[in-house]
């Protein structure tokens, strides 16, 4: 009898467990059956990279429904025709949503425009993780239009105050959740940000016990703290000796020696996550590649694993398209660069039904080649969601193909307005990106690519 027990609490036990194992996610999209959707695993919310984990279609009464075998606590992004939706989303608790697809703007307009697909909690079968948090953002929001000039301005806390007393008295607030960690450190944003809090105060605050880098509550008031850092600490260093350190051969030693002579910075761990986020806002500047060494060297060498993934992340996502690297594919489909238009250079063109001056442009330059017999290869993109078939052409010297479906070529390509376009010299590296527009100029440096090299002529004496 005693064994029958222990086997019925094992049995219960166990069903708990793995009912709180895995991440579901499921809804119906009125107007949208036949589309496809996608889910997108952001992997931290300092970068907010993005993982795709599956991508489905939704069937004929607009449903659909993703498992993830994963435990703990997630924010995903859900994509329609470039549409977007972001929950956060705790293993064990199903997630149920209902909207109506908006069709009126559809693929590079809703990536432009950041436009969501209209995606929301069912009302009474959904245990929506999102609900708390969205209802404090809105109190804290309320709080700024009411009280903002009083604290900020005539430097009175005390509505702050008042609020924080009010919001720690909430069931929803810890210091051990990710929900009630979110909230109290939203509070220490405000509470420092009012002048409540010093920085000693803030600082406490958020390492006081190892932070969970997967909390953007937490890098809100991180960043608020040490945002654009090097610009605000001239008393303990200059930039001439920050670029001094990050040119050394060794430049993260370099880099961290010069940082601690900042008392804030003497712990380790906060010195290395001001270099990761100094590095992150740095790495379009002029110090861009020594930035990016400094990134290197921490991805690999840093004794906190999260520090390791963090600079690893970032260098991942930053991907700028900077002249002398390889080109992401100029045709949508192609994971990487295909290897059948390496040998001759690129001009490329990202089209848009909406756009005109995509549509003369294009067709200008596509006379041009006829004209003048260029060597090199044009390729339209047309970026509608519904192009026409017609439209799709090959030749030697042409391609037109529609790529408004390929939601990770306009991401690869960082398109977000046109016209656009792009160089590709004959080895698939970038030449110039953003290219210049049809014209003289324009012409010239694409016939410099494919203009023969005059020998080196030897001189005799």
């Amino acid at each position: 009898m005693r064994a029958r027990i222990i086997i019925l609490l094992f049995l219960i036990i166990t069903l708990k467990l793995s009912a709180q194992k895995g991440i579901s996610i499921s809804g119906n999209l009125a107007g949208a059956d036949g589309l496809n959707i996608s889910l997108y695993l952001i992997k931290d919310p300092l970068t907010h990279s993005e993982r795709l984990i599956n991508t489905q279609k939704i069937d004929s009464n607009g449903s659909f429904s993703f498992q993830v075998d994963t435990t703990g606590i997630h924010t995903f992004v859900i994509e329609v025709m470039l549409q977007r939706d972001e929950f956060t989303v705790i293993a064990g608790q199903p997630l149920k949503l209902t909207g109506v697809f908006n069709k009126q703007i559809q693929g590079l307009e809703a990536w432009a425009l950041n436009q969501p697909i209209g995606l929301w909690p069912a009302p009474n079968d959904s245990l929506f993780f999102d609900k708390p948090i969205r209802d404090f953002e809105q109190q804290y929001a309320a709080l700024l239009d009411t009280s903002f000039r009083k604290i900020y301005r005539q430097r009175d806390y005390s509505p702050a105050k008042t609020f924080i007393d009010q919001q720690k008295k909430s069931p929803y607030y810890d210091t051990i959740s990710y929900r009630g960690l979110y909230i109290h450190h939203r509070l220490g944003t405000l509470a420092y940000s009012s002048g409540i809090w010093t920085k000693t105060d803030a600082l406490k605050s958020l390492f006081s016990i190892r932070p969970n880098l997967d909390n953007p509550g937490w890098w809100d008031l991180f960043r608020l703290i040490f945002d654009n850092y090097q610009a605000q600490s001239s008393r303990y260093f200059s930039q001439k000796a920050i670029n001094a350190a990050i040119n050394q051969p060794n430049c993260l030693v370099a880099l961290e020696d010069t940082l601690g002579k900042d008392p804030f910075l003497k712990d380790e761990i906060v010195r290395e996550l001001v270099i990761i986020l100094s590095a992150k806002e740095q790495l379009n500047g002029a110090q861009a590649a020594n930035w990016e060494r400094v990134l290197t060297q921490l991805a690999s060498a840093s004794d906190f694993s999260s520090h390791r993934n963090l600079a690893l992340n970032i260098l991942q996502s930053s991907g700028t398209l900077t002249q002398g690297k390889l080109a992401p594919s100029p045709l949508p489909g192609f994971r990487h660069f295909p290897d059948s238009l390496i040998g001759k250079p690129i001009f490329l063109i990202f089209n848009h039904q909406l756009c005109n001056t995509c549509q003369t442009q294009a067709l200008y330059m596509t006379e041009w080649q006829k004209k003048t017999f260029w060597p090199g290869r044009i390729i339209i993109v047309d970026l509608d969601i519904n192009a026409e078939k017609t439209l799709q052409i090959q030749t030697k010297e042409v391609i037109r193909i529609n790529g408004g479906r390929d939601s990770e070529f306009i991401k690869k390509w960082q398109i977000r307005s046109l016209p656009l376009f792009a160089i590709i010299d004959k080895e698939g590296r970038i030449v110039q990106f953003p290219a210049l527009e049809p014209g003289p100029e324009l012409e010239n440096k694409l016939e410099t690519l494919t203009r023969p090299k005059e020998p080196r002529r030897r001189t005799f004496r």
